[in-house]
């Protein structure tokens, strides 16, 4: 997996997840010297349409509780991505817990 635009932006490091819809890896930003998240359609899912939506969507909505999106693009598979604020601390498992 290596999620990246032209510019071979970001370089992937671990999966923290995998769903019904795709799977969000840690990644580094090499532009900004940042680390993100990055979640990307899974190529077995019909999801990638989905994905961009939901991408569209969270880029436009600003609130302190929404992770913000970074950064959108499709990988050398042709499956769609986008990058966010990487979140770190409980799931929501842990808290339910």
């Amino acid at each position: 997996m290596s999620p990246c635009t032209q510019e071979q932006r970001y370089q992937a490091a671990a999966v923290l997840g995998r769903g019904g819809m795709g799977e969000v890896w840690s990644a580094q930003d090499l532009r900004l010297a940042r680390t993100v998240a990055i979640k990307r359609a899974s190529p077995a899912s019909a999801a990638g349409q989905r994905l961009v939506v939901e991408a569209e969507v969270s880029a436009r909505l600003e609130h302190p509780n929404i992770v913000p999106v970074y950064d959108a693009g499709v990988d050398e598979q042709g499956q769609p991505w986008y990058a966010m604020r990487l979140v770190r601390g409980r799931t929501l498992q842990q808290w339910l817990d």
